[in-house]
């Protein structure tokens, strides 16, 4: 199990920190297809899941459509918050050295906040000040990421405190 070494940890931070270059990434193709002034409802889209897709250009779907673009998005979103929430439980559990739960914990918050931005961001038929808080954020949690992956990089010798908690969670 990767919490129970420190070559595991340090994968975790660097899947952690591609996944969050990846949603920046869809976050610009969300900027440039103009894709948060369409589907401005939360959870679904216009009432789906996934609203119908333009598919007539083939791929370029991927990069063109405002539907599936935003789509995509919100996937990847909801991914990197599941697996940044489990990576700082389970940095806190394993009490890991040197204030690297910490740091766990400020990617966590971090991608938490900007969610809850981009949700309000969207659901207000995205502003200007809103638009220009929510690419703020990304490069807060980028930040953040970073941070994180170089904390665990730089103490793997002294990885772990004293072993997992094994009451209070």
């Amino acid at each position: 199990s990767h919490s129970r070494s420190p070559a595991g940890w340090s994968r975790g931070a660097a899947i952690l920190l591609g996944a969050v270059f990846i949603q920046c990434l869809l976050g610009g193709l969300v900027a440039g297809a103009k894709a948060g002034f369409v589907y401005t409802d939360w959870p679904l889209m216009n009432g789906a899941f996934l609203p119908p897709v333009e598919w007539s250009r083939g791929g370029l779907a991927f990069l063109h459509d405002q539907a599936l673009v935003q789509f995509n998005h919100r996937i990847w979103a909801y991914g990197l918050l599941i697996g940044g929430t489990v990576y700082a439980v389970q940095a806190w559990r394993w009490r890991l050295a040197e204030g690297l739960g910490a740091a766990a914990f400020a990617v966590a918050a971090a991608l938490w906040l900007q969610a809850l931005l981009g949700i309000a961001t969207l659901m207000n038929v995205t502003p200007l000040w809103l638009g220009a808080l929510h690419q703020a954020g990304a490069a807060l949690v980028l930040a953040t990421a970073t941070l994180n992956l170089w904390l665990v990089r730089r103490s793997q010798a002294r990885l772990f405190t004293s072993g997992p908690r094994t009451r209070g969670l």
